[in-house]
């Protein structure tokens, strides 16, 4: 199987917010799981309920939805709301556009599971990032060296140059 190229550009942007949580390996987890599920159910609410918005609130419904999940979240288990922009980036960006061919597909048509196979695929890579992250974030402050990786600039260092060997794959064609 082929992976997807917006695999990786979906997922690094939604791993910023986790450079600011600075969390141990557990709670990268957590969040994380949280943060696919959301993105997932967002997804399927709005994939099969978008024909029940007039195209122009379908946008402000959709923040409304990650509002009152990160109200939810923030009330129940104390997490501050940053996590709301990973599920934000995680979104495909014709998702909410007009005239998206979403509303008008058949529940049981063919485009239904590749389109969400596609997006769990990038879910399941956004908590791979994140577990890989969290482990040379543990490893290396556990080595004792001279720079803290609990700071966001350690870690965009880390993630400029993942960046830099992705892009620059060899063999890639």
């Amino acid at each position: 199987m082929k992976l997807p190229e917006t695999l990786f550009s979906r997922s690094l942007p939604a791993y910023f917010p986790f450079v600011v949580y600075a969390f141990d390996l557990e709670r990268s987890l957590g969040v994380a799981l949280l943060v696919t599920t959301v993105s997932w159910a967002s997804l399927f609410l709005f994939w099969f309920t978008r024909r029940l918005f007039p195209e122009r609130f379908l946008k402000g419904a959709f923040f409304l939805w990650l509002l009152v999940w990160a109200q939810i979240v923030r009330t129940s288990l104390g997490l501050e709301p940053l996590w709301v922009l990973s599920v934000f980036f995680m979104t495909p960006l014709s998702f909410l556009e007009k005239g998206n061919r979403a509303g008008k597909v058949r529940v049981f048509s063919r485009e239904v599971p590749r389109y969400f196979l596609e997006r769990a695929v990038t879910g399941l890579g956004f908590i791979v990032l994140v577990l890989v992250m969290a482990l040379v974030r543990e490893g290396l402050e556990f080595g004792g060296r001279g720079i803290s990786f609990q700071q966001p600039a350690a870690m965009f260092l880390l993630i400029a140059a993942l960046a830099v060997l992705w892009k620059n794959q060899p063999f890639r064609r």
